[in-house]
């Protein structure tokens, strides 16, 4: 039996890899209502919408900053 997932969402692995932390942290995400999910079989998928609010939004302490390097001229 296969489910329909909509392409725009995404699997905790997926989402592990975009925000470069590992599954836990992303199931705890979850658990805290900073990213938004729902159940297909066993599995879990994160909307899309969700991420994007993280990332422009915070609430993460690895929240995506740029470090910026600069040399002396």
């Amino acid at each position: 039996m296969s489910f329909y997932t909509p392409p725009s969402d995404l699997s905790v692995a997926e989402v592990s890899s975009i925000l470069g932390v590992t599954n836990p942290t992303v199931y705890k995400l979850m658990a805290r209502g900073e990213l938004d999910s729902y159940k297909v079989g066993n599995a879990r998928r994160i909307t899309r919408e969700s991420l994007e609010r993280l990332r422009g939004g915070g609430g993460h302490p690895r929240q995506f900053t740029a470090v910026s390097q600069t040399t002396a001229q």
